[in-house]
């Protein structure tokens, strides 16, 4: 990337989630929407799930809407003692491998997740086990528990920091085997696709953005998500932090990521009301470090 990533189109979103993972809305949903605010282009990028991928159904609902869908996923995944995801595209959804993988976490996610269902209940918060995920979740993920609780009126002053907290209090539960990234990302070429990083700001101060690129590219990821709406949601960074932090990303991908190394736009969007804005935050840093874009 010494001269500056490949051309991104703009009518593209390359990370969006369903209700397969954490996401709030069906894959035709997703796809309505999209086609409504002018994509042509999106991958669905469900945390260690590719369960929208392995029906032709979707694929072809896509192209009545004119919405090309790319088989996506994002992997939860291991870079030493930390945790960090990437994002792999074009991959065969059948793929044994792969599929053999990602059902090994969901399982231990799923095991995870009913031990500390279980754990709140007895601490008495208003949840109940066996009536928070809906029948399409295949990867049962914390904030599943988060949004029950707001649902039945529990609230977190501190916000989701709070919420972890309550979670850590309940003891140690079941471990989630994750691949570290080299495993990730080879599950992916085999299955004949490609592995990006994935929001590589969200990792700078847990892992440092240079020990991740490093990683990353040893590993084998084509390049990384360059653009993404870090200020966005309770998550999000403050706008000097992201502004900085993308001059930093800008001056790494050059210095670990060849010339035409992939790099992709996203907008992490599970709240499909929240997409328009997500898109707009996007398009914002687009232009602040890809002038003329």
């Amino acid at each position: 990337m010494d001269s500056g990533p490949k051309q991104i189109s703009l009518d593209s979103d390359w990370h969006v989630h369903t209700h397969y993972s954490d996401g709030l809305a069906s894959v035709e949903d997703v796809v309505r929407r999209a086609s409504g605010l002018g994509l042509t282009r999106i991958a669905i990028t469900d945390h260690d799930c590719i369960e929208a991928h392995i029906d032709q159904k979707f694929v072809e609902f896509g192209q009545a809407h004119q919405v090309y869908i790319v088989p996506g996923v994002e992997i939860d995944c291991c870079l030493g003692d930390k945790e960090t995801e990437i994002l792999g595209f074009g991959f065969d959804a059948n793929n044994p491998d792969l599929k053999k993988r990602l059902a090994l976490v969901q399982q231990d996610r799923t095991e995870r997740f009913d031990f500390l269902c279980r754990g709140l209940a007895e601490q008495g918060e208003p949840i109940e086990p066996g009536s928070v995920l809906s029948p399409f979740v295949k990867t049962p993920i914390k904030v599943h528990l988060y949004r029950a609780l707001a649902k039945q009126g529990r609230t977190f002053e501190a916000g989701y920091k709070e919420f972890k907290a309550l979670l850590d209090d309940l003891g140690p539960a079941p471990p989630v085997n994750k691949p570290g990234i080299e495993e990730a990302v080879e599950l992916i070429k085999r299955a004949g696709g490609y592995s990006l990083l994935a929001h590589p700001l969200f990792f700078a101060e847990r892992i440092g953005l240079d020990r991740l690129f490093d990683a990353g590219r040893a590993a084998g990821c084509a390049g990384l998500e360059l653009f993404y709406p870090y200020e966005f949601g309770e998550k999000g960074l403050d706008i000097d932090r992201v502004r900085s932090g993308m001059r930093q990303i800008m001056e790494l991908a050059g210095k670990y990521f060849p010339k035409g190394a992939e790099a992709s736009r996203g907008t992490d969007v599970h709240d499909l009301d929240e997409w328009k804005e997500r898109l707009a935050s996007v398009r914002t840093w687009e232009e602040t470090f890809l002038p003329g874009a």
